[in-house]
Order: C-alpha cells, then sequence, then structure tokens
C-alpha cells in the first residue's frame, strides 16, 4: 500500500510543487490519527526531519504552502502550544489510509475556459462485523 500511497501523493503534484514537498506530504501522512489530524510538536518535526531528509526550516516553510494550497488546515489556535492540523477530507479522506477501499482522481482541462477542475472520490472499505 505505501507505493499506492506514495504514487497518489506523486499524482498530487499539481499541489506539491517539489519533490520535498511530496517527501513532506508521506511524511505527514504516517503521523496522522484517527481522524485525519496530526499534531506538529517539534518532536514529531524532527523525526519527520530525519525520516524524510528535510531541515526543520523547511518543514515549517512547507507546512505554510501546504496550507496555502488547501491540503491541510490548522485547527489549533496560534498561540497553542500544539500545532494541530487537520488533512483536507476531500483529497485525504475521512478515515486512516489503511481504511480506504479506492481512491478515484479525476483532472479535467477546459481549454474554452482555460482552467482546470479536480474531482476526488474516495471509496472506503465495509466494515466486516463478527
Amino acid at each position: 500500500m505505501n507505493d499506492l500511497k506514495e504514487q497518489y501523493i506523486n499524482d498530487l503534484k499539481v499541489y506539491l510543487d517539489t519533490n520535498t514537498s511530496v517527501n513532506l506530504m508521506l511524511a505527514i501522512l504516517d503521523e496522522v490519527d484517527e481522524n485525519n489530524k496530526v499534531i506538529l510538536t517539534k518532536p514529531t518535526k524532527e523525526k519527520i526531519s530525519k525520516r524524510a531528509n528535510i531541515s526543520l526550516e523547511t518543514i515549517n516553510s512547507l507546512i505554510t504552502k501546504l496550507i496555502s494550497k488547501g491540503l491541510i488546515k490548522r485547527i489549533s489556535s496560534k498561540i497553542s502550544k500544539e500545532a494541530i492540523y487537520i488533512l483536507d477530507i476531500e483529497i485525504f479522506g475521512k478515515k486512516k489510509w489503511d481504511k480506504i477501499k479506492t481512491i478515484n482522481m479525476h483532472i479535467e482541462y477546459d481549454l474554452v475556459e482555460n482552467k482546470k477542475n479536480k474531482k476526488i472520490q474516495i471509496e472506503y472499505k465495509t466494515e466486516e462485523k463478527e
């Protein structure tokens, strides 16, 4: 599944400008909880820094870009010591990746209107009842 997760993030390069952004997003996905939230404390950022081979300064800069592109949203206050973010559920789903069955991404280029439209559909695995 990690290969497909990486491929999906690579396919999102329309949002992620660089390979460094791709590596950061993959590392963030590994830290997301069951509510699609991630707490990016200094120790978590240091862990991501080592795993993705990205400096802390670059991580902080890229987080700002991820926010501006709508991939993540800060849900804690700026004065809070914990930086809590939520991933865009339209792009990353409402559940952890191991609960996702399929992701269908459709990108349409409208040459008349000169715009690009994106549509992502996520289907979840059904819960097995015992």
